[in-house]
């Protein structure tokens, strides 16, 4: 075949006008959806949690969400006796309920119980 001058090869589109050489409007209007889809996913990808409804889009996601925070309610404040100093931890109020008498801690109630008669048995 013969070799056609540089200036006879024109391109899909022209910069010049920006339009399409061939079927501007179909062209177009293809390219103008692919970017809102493009656009809609970019968007998606990166926000999946309803601020109205206090949800995640996703189910899944909601559901793995929700047995997180029932698990981290479970032991919610689990280690709040120990940030308190010795003298709360082991008072006979946490080793046992003092209207019904009930055990709640053994062995917190036996290092009390030690403490009191330690102090008693020191003073005869």
């Amino acid at each position: 075949g013969e070799l056609l001058p540089a200036s006879w090869k024109r391109r899909e589109y022209d910069i010049v006008s920006t339009k399409y050489n061939d079927n501007h409007t179909a062209r177009h209007h293809k390219d103008r959806e692919n970017a809102k889809h493009k656009a809609q996913k970019k968007f998606w990808e990166t926000r999946d949690f309803d601020f109205i409804k206090i949800k995640y889009h996703d189910d899944n996601k909601e559901q793995d969400f929700q047995q997180q925070r029932s698990h981290l309610s479970s032991i919610a404040g689990a280690g709040a006796m120990a940030k308190l100093p010795p003298a709360m931890q082991y008072c006979e109020g946490a080793a046992y309920n003092l209207v019904s008498h009930e055990i709640k801690d053994a062995s917190k109630l036996q290092v009390s119980t030690a403490v009191t008669n330690s102090g008693v048995a020191s003073k005869k």
